[in-house]
């Protein structure tokens, strides 16, 4: 909810028409600007989902946001064998300028714990089929 394209508001909605599941979940939620980011969240994970079963299995990687925060070093390096890319001395130094912290618990902080049930109750059946800890 903290990036400058979002306003809180069907204004906010990019992907053509809302799937009517979850326009009857915005409805019922009477338009909270916190269901609708969640639903724009499981939207955008429904159509990653159904690009990806579009490709050959042997051109993906699958990389958890959690195994890469915790060691991302290494993820890239599995990211560059996996795309035939040489991982050089030159990259490896740009990339130990990055700061790559997790932030995984960061949208928990800004809300109250209603809106956090409410996101979970929202959430639960993606964050289950996509592997995300409650």
């Amino acid at each position: 909810m903290r990036v400058e394209w979002w306003d809180g508001s069907m204004r906010s909605w990019w992907w053509g028409e809302m799937p009517s599941k979850y326009r009857e979940e915005y409805e019922k939620s009477e338009h909270n600007p916190v269901i609708l980011a969640g639903i724009v969240w499981k939207h955008l994970l429904d159509l990653t989902h159904l690009e990806l079963h579009s490709l050959p299995e042997k051109r993906m990687l699958t990389i958890s946001y959690t195994d890469f925060v915790r060691d991302p070093m290494t993820k890239l390096e599995q990211i560059c064998a996996h795309c035939d890319l040489e991982m050089n001395d030159i990259f490896v130094r740009r990339l130990k300028h990055f700061r790559i912290r997790n932030a995984d618990e960061a949208w928990q902080r800004g809300l109250p714990s209603t809106q956090i049930e409410l996101l979970n109750d929202s959430l639960g059946e993606h964050l289950a089929r996509f592997g995300f800890e409650i």
